[in-house]
């Protein structure tokens, strides 16, 4: 599954589980975009993950365990009961970014 692109797609009850996800875009916008991209119950233990891009998520209950994680920036993004077990490193959590202003506030 390396370099996959995903738009406006919403997964539920998934598994990622070992995949190799490097450099994909797993939650593509565009600026007419009003609604996230949303990832429930979504298993990503021991997924390789560097350099995946997101324009913005909603992450609820999701495994980021052993998940390598290097240099990946979580733009807009939110996260829910979410477990995450390892190192991090290059990793960026924020509010707004690719106008994420846009969306809604989570409740």
């Amino acid at each position: 599954m390396h370099d996959l692109r995903i738009w406006r797609t919403d997964f539920a009850n998934v598994s990622f589980r070992s995949a190799d996800l490097r450099g994909a875009v797993l939650a593509g916008t565009n600026e007419k975009d009003e609604k996230r991209v949303t990832y429930h119950d979504v298993d990503f233990t021991a997924a390789d993950m560097r350099g995946t891009m997101y324009g913005a998520v909603e992450f609820v209950r999701c495994k980021f365990n052993r998940a390598k994680l290097n240099k990946v920036d979580f733009q807009s993004s939110t996260f829910t009961d979410c477990s995450f077990e390892g190192e991090l490193r290059g990793v960026m959590f924020y509010r707004t970014g690719f106008m994420g202003e846009r969306f809604p506030p989570m409740k």
